[in-house]
């Protein structure tokens, strides 16, 4: 399992709200882990939906996960990360080109329940924005 659990330096006993990043691009999961350190956030990584699932029990408040851009895989990997962990909430993020259309990743998240979705490449405001209405 590809795993990595960060907290932010700042941590100082209280309980930060914890996001699961699932994300296979290795420079864009460094880049949203240090936003989201900065922000105040405990980070729980994985690099692909089985990881994924296995840890999306683990007190997690958010999960983030980039969406596959084509039509089921997009619908599996959502359905699978709600089923894991029913009652978490899922932004979605995704750089299909699609976006618009309605068989894009972005729409099958929304169909879905994703509480907010995200186009790559997104900045630092639209990533926390899109963690704070989903709840943490």
């Amino acid at each position: 399992m590809n795993q990595d659990i960060h907290t932010p330096s700042d941590r100082g006993g209280t309980r930060h709200p914890r996001v699961l990043v699932l994300e296979s691009d290795r420079l864009i999961k460094q880049l949203v882990v240090e936003w989201l350190h900065m922000a105040g956030y405990e980070t729980v990584c994985a690099s692909d939906p089985a990881a994924a699932a296995k840890l999306a029990g683990a007190g997690c408040d958010v999960m983030l996960a980039d969406v596959p851009a084509p039509f089921k895989s997009a619908r599996a990997a959502i359905v699978r990360l709600m089923r894991e962990s029913p009652g978490t909430p899922v932004v979605a993020m995704s750089a299909d080109v699609l976006a618009s259309g309605p068989t894009a990743s972005t729409a099958i998240a929304r169909e879905l329940g994703a509480a907010a979705v995200l186009v790559k490449p997104f900045s630092r405001g639209a990533l926390l924005e899109a963690i704070h209405r989903a709840g943490a």
